[in-house]
């Protein structure tokens, strides 16, 4: 926060549903659903610095239980909320923040990307011997390292296919391209990757085909997020 880094370019990011990592250590399951509904106080992000118990703590405790679970007890039928939670505590709202700092103070450009390519996922495989991971699968959502299957050359378990050698390709030429100029960009890409910024937020949607995206990843969470932040910053 307060500018003292080193101001280099910088690609960050995330996946596009974080929260599936919690599978592989009993996040999803009754017993941790009631424990988390017999202490709904652990759902305030420590982020917000707010005294367990206060006035403040109870009133954020329930706008976060609002708006994730409409004010309703965890279970298995309101999961989709549960796990957009805990993306964000765990994964999406420190990612989001960095970069704001990065894009106010630092002097080089910053590229943000939304992983969401699922055409290849740990979940294939980690569904078959954890019960509680094929629980939580979402077709449309990218799970937790994903990313690094279109990185490195491990196909264990999950023969390529010409589009998932095509798009290994795509992901490795941004990296390393970005690794010796500053710059992800290139012609195999298909798309421009324009630097994110305040004034004009984008990012790049990893997906097949890549794509531009304008505005802010999940903005309408990390929104929440904001305001909440802006409220309890002087508590």
């Amino acid at each position: 926060k307060t500018g003292q880094f080193a101001h280099v370019p910088v690609i960050i990011g995330c996946c596009a549903h974080e929260s599936s990592v919690i599978a592989l250590f009993d996040g999803v399951c009754d017993e941790t659903f009631n424990t988390f509904n017999e202490n709904p106080e652990w759902l305030v992000s420590p982020c917000l610095e707010l005294k367990p118990g206060s006035a403040n703590a109870k009133e954020a405790q329930k706008a976060i239980w609002d708006f994730y679970l409409k004010g309703k007890p965890i279970s298995w039928d309101n999961l989709t909320g549960y796990m957009n939670y805990q993306s964000d505590n765990l994964f999406v709202l420190g990612m989001h923040l960095t970069r704001k700092e990065l894009l106010k103070k630092s002097k080089e450009p910053v590229y943000t990307y939304l992983f969401s390519n699922h055409s290849r996922c740990i979940c294939q495989f980690s569904a078959h011997f954890l019960p509680a991971y094929a629980s939580i699968l979402d077709p449309s959502r990218t799970c937790h390292g994903a990313d690094s299957l279109f990185t490195y050359g491990n196909s264990e378990g999950l023969p390529l296919s010409p589009v998932d050698k095509e798009a290994i390709k795509k992901h490795v030429k941004a990296w390393t391209t970005f690794a010796s100029t500053g710059n992800p960009n290139a012609d195999e890409l298909g798309a421009t990757w324009k630097n994110d910024s305040i004034a004009e937020p984008c990012y790049m949607d990893i997906a097949s085909p890549w794509a531009l995206k304008e505005g802010v990843i999940f903005s309408d969470r990390m929104c929440f997020w904001e305001k909440l932040l802006s409220k309890y910053s002087n508590s």
